[in-house]
């Protein structure tokens, strides 16, 4: 199994694959040490291209606490109410220490509190 980065080809044969309708294991065959999950993993967090890979806005991010609180740490759960969003995403902004400030406001904001 490779654990090397992701090259600009390998994302164009995922993406074309995916297109295509064929299953991770078809694509991987076209990957030499690669697996279906590494692949899966990359195209749902990185290169879908319905991902927006824009930081959240502060509506999203008062959404995400507030669907936390629904849900828990469900991210898959709270990540189909946000389009554009994958789990991991979400995940990220939510335990990042880069958007610590942020976030504490926004929990302020709302008044969440777990």
């Amino acid at each position: 199994m490779v654990h090397d980065d992701w090259t600009s080809e390998e994302d164009s044969i995922i993406l074309r694959g995916q297109k295509s309708g064929l299953s991770w294991s078809e694509i991987a065959k076209s990957l030499p040490g690669r697996v279906p999950d590494q692949i899966r993993n990359r195209f749902t967090n990185d290169i879908d291209p319905t991902l927006n890979h824009s930081p959240l806005s502060q509506s999203e991010r008062e959404k995400v606490l507030t669907l936390q609180s629904k849900y828990g740490n469900k991210w898959t759960q709270i990540a189909k109410e946000m389009p554009g969003r994958s789990s991991n995403m979400v995940k990220n902004y939510r335990f990042g220490s880069k958007h610590s400030r942020q976030r504490e406001r926004c929990i302020t904001a709302i008044g969440y509190n777990p």
